[in-house]
């Protein structure tokens, strides 16, 4: 089978950074992509709504992904 053209074969995840033991932030995170979630073994997901729903320390995250 061929591979689509443009498509590297490297997961998502793995395209985005993300590492177990990460403690993450999804801002807007569309229902297709939920799984991301629980793509790597993260210490710690927050989804959030929106921008604005960041709070407090935002230094505790390793990664933030919004979409």
């Amino acid at each position: 089978m061929a591979t689509a053209a443009g498509y590297s074969g490297t997961p998502l995840p793995a395209k985005l950074g993300l590492k177990d033991g990460m403690i993450a932030a999804f801002i807007a995170l569309p229902r297709e992509l939920e799984s991301l979630t629980g793509a790597v073994d993260f210490a710690e997901v927050d989804r959030l709504a929106e921008w604005s729903d960041i709070s407090g320390a935002t230094l505790k995250y390793d990664a933030v992904h919004a979409f």
